[in-house]
């Protein structure tokens, strides 16, 4: 089901965000937010990386809440947590896609309309669930998948995050997520 841009209507955290000199204020809390090293992260060139791979010299994916659009970002913030064992949790969707989501990520449910944080002990409540992902950029459109299993392992691994310019997310493995 492609859905365009106009029609995302979608609770919008009340935020005002500068990163480096810029004040944090969010209104939400977050331990942390982390993707597996090889979550793949999609570059202005339509080309994707790892995100263990990221670099301040390359824009990325993200999504414009406020525009209701795609738009490519330099990051602001790269973070190479430290390796330890961490709780990885795999989620599965209907379309065959998987991604990663090292102790705990957002991702945006369709369902709820609203951002949820998926854990080891929360991410059951969110099986059949609708979540967002990109579809076709040129069309500014996305699409709804369904979660349908997940497998959760105890990895030795070093979680990756990036904050883009503005937007602070990127689109990883297609999803629409947010790592703050």
């Amino acid at each position: 089901e492609n859905v365009y841009a106009s029609q995302l209507i979608f609770t919008i955290m009340d935020w005002n965000c500068v990163v480096g000199d810029i004040i944090i204020n969010m209104f939400m809390t977050a331990a942390a937010q982390c993707l597996a090293p090889d979550s793949l992260i999609t570059l202005s060139d339509g080309t994707t990386k790892q995100i263990k791979d990221a670099s301040y010299d390359d824009e990325y994916l993200s999504w414009n809440f406020y525009q209701g659009c795609y738009e490519y970002k330099k990051p602001v913030v790269i973070i190479d947590h430290e390796y330890d064992v961490y709780g990885v949790i795999e989620l599965i969707f209907d379309n065959g896609a998987t991604i990663k989501a090292v102790y705990s990520h957002m991702f945006l449910d369709a369902d709820l309309t609203d951002w949820v944080t998926i854990t080891v002990d929360t991410v059951a409540n969110y099986l059949g669930h609708k979540f967002v992902f990109v579809d076709d950029v040129s069309l500014n459109t996305y699409q709804y998948v369904t979660l349908v299993d997940y497998k959760i392992t105890y990895e030795y691994t070093k979680p990756c995050t990036v904050l883009t310019a503005d937007n602070l997310n990127c689109v990883a493995n297609n999803t629409f997520n947010i790592s703050v």
